[in-house]
């Protein structure tokens, strides 16, 4: 179609988007270009990770899966209609059987066929904990360098009575798979949610016990620091310096970019695997 698709309104789970390519009418141009667009990356020396959004759907009554078996790839409510945990409309139900099999192998094509070296996963605390150590397993077979890692918010779902989920409190259970530390996020900048909060960067003190854990590898829902993605900016919410720019507006700007590189050392020489914007 001609409406912009920004990435998290999938539909096709194989296939790579046209926006980018020269032909987007011809699958066989979007394949090619994509292959060779990691080629080119991986002959400079850069990995290639991909963002990956198995936990919904685009249109979960249209989607191919529940047109052959209705309501099958997609959580129902108990009282009926579909789970909306994610914000987008269903949740699917990575816990059947033949939904965790469609997963593990649309992974494991990407790793294969695309030659991808790690995978992002969205939301991935709607996917259920068995389904991301059979992920891990079968890539890491063929391709133990492949990481993984993703967003474990703890979002209150019927389905966690039924299966354990892939969130950060359960990282126990998928040690193969590391989070998003959003404990040393808001220690560092503020709560991500009121835009003026003070963080330890721009003046509050009130979370030195947990940034001496995080800085150690250890907050307090982290099995190994292997699993801890520390960060303090993404693309989500305000970039840091605009993040600081609202905390503390009478600072000077050279100030705030002290803040700004006091907030980068920390997290790039904690214990753990530092993610960085740009």
């Amino acid at each position: 179609g001609t409406q912009y698709n920004w990435g998290y309104d999938p539909v096709n789970f194989n296939v790579p988007d046209g926006s980018y390519s020269s032909d987007p009418s011809r699958g066989e141009v979007r394949v090619r270009e994509l292959k060779e667009m990691v080629r080119r990356l991986h002959s400079l020396g850069l990995s290639v990770v991909m963002d990956v959004v198995y936990n919904h759907v685009y249109e979960a009554d249209n989607f191919c899966f529940n047109k052959i078996v209705p309501g099958y790839f997609s959580r129902q409510k108990s009282r009926g209609g579909l789970q909306n945990d994610s914000g987008c409309g269903n949740d699917t139900a990575s816990e059947r059987s033949m939904v965790r099999k469609f997963i593990v192998d649309s992974v494991k094509y990407w790793a294969d066929e695309y030659h991808i070296d790690g995978f992002r996963f969205d939301l991935v605390g709607l996917i259920d904990t068995e389904t991301i150590n059979e992920i891990v397993e079968t890539v890491h077979a063929v391709r133990p360098d492949v990481v993984f890692y993703g967003e474990g918010w703890s979002i209150p779902t019927d389905i966690t009575k039924d299966c354990p989920l892939a969130i950060q409190t359960n990282s126990h259970l998928t040690p193969g798979f590391a989070y998003f530390n959003d404990t040393i996020r808001d220690s560092l900048r503020g709560s991500t949610f009121i835009t003026d909060a003070l963080g330890f960067i721009t003046g509050a003190s009130d979370a030195v016990e947990k940034l001496e854990a995080c800085f150690r590898g250890m907050p307090s829902w982290c099995q190994d620091p292997s699993q801890t993605i520390n960060y303090i900016s993404c693309h989500d919410n305000n970039t840091l310096m605009d993040r600081i720019s609202l905390a503390v507006p009478a600072h000077s700007f050279e100030d705030r970019v002290r803040m700004n590189k006091m907030g980068a050392v920390f997290y790039m020489m904690s214990q753990g695997v530092p993610f960085m914007q740009a």
